[in-house]
């Protein structure tokens, strides 16, 4: 498959996934938490500054309408309006400029993670969002930069200067084994061989998500909750930059 067809195929299965995508039970979780973003930030602003860093070739931007939309990357054959090193050089934007900043499946390919963090909250405005998606349980990629997973306490304790406004996982760790074949069976096999696999594993982690927070809530045992979504494929969520700081 060349490059144009896979970065098409990506695209579409990140804005538009399907059920017989390997990708769909996490993507769909990432898309609904994005969409929530996006109204949260045009509730207050017309046209934003929004920075996605680790843009690639801008999918994300088809979602935004009237924006200031700058890309961020370090591949140098991305559509970024700015390539730098995201592990040391400063962002070349002005202190307090930017609406909103989507960090979407990209910190985890940053080693330095501190020094990216106190970028985004040295160029976000008092009150600007960011969204995130990390994985937590997902398989190692883009070799060989990839260098962490997540837990959401890392969130908690990362941005506990920040209001934390959602914190979602994508599914459970029940679920997560099932996920996790699915992605095998994409990884090895042409998607039409695979799909009615992949078809029956999702609805098969569907299901039993489904079950297991039935019981989990109706239970009311704290643990039991909190096992439940303790290994997730990702974790997404939207913060806000406390106005004042």
């Amino acid at each position: 498959m060349n490059k144009d067809k896979k970065q098409i195929i990506n695209k579409r299965r990140r804005l538009q996934p399907r059920i017989y995508d390997s990708s769909y039970v996490y993507c769909r979780c990432h898309l609904k938490a994005l969409k929530d973003f996006i109204s949260l930030l045009y509730q207050d602003i017309k046209n934003p500054a929004v920075l996605d860093i680790g843009c690639g070739d801008k999918p994300l931007l088809s979602l935004f309408h009237e924006v200031q939309y700058i890309g961020i990357d370090m591949d140098a054959q991305s559509l970024a309006d700015f390539i730098i090193d995201c592990n040391k050089d400063n962002f070349p934007l002005k202190d307090c400029s930017i609406d909103a900043v989507l960090l979407s499946n990209s910190l985890e390919h940053i080693y330095n993670t501190n020094h990216l963090i106190d970028e985004i909250s040295r160029v976000l405005k008092p009150g600007g969002l960011i969204f995130f998606s990390v994985p937590m349980n997902y398989p190692v990629h883009a070799h060989p930069d990839d260098y962490f997973r997540f837990t959401p306490y890392y969130f908690k304790r990362r941005f506990q200067d920040f209001d934390i406004i959602q914190l979602n996982v994508s599914n459970s760790v029940f679920s997560t084994p099932l996920l996790l074949v699915s992605q095998l069976f994409d990884t090895f096999f042409a998607q039409y061989v695979c799909a009615v696999p992949v078809l029956i594993l999702n609805l098969s982690s569907i299901f039993i998500d489904w079950i297991t927070k039935i019981i989990s809530a109706s239970v009311n045992l704290e643990i039991l909750t909190r096992f439940w979504s303790a290994g997730p494929l990702e974790i997404n969520g939207i913060i806000r930059k406390k106005t004042g700081f």
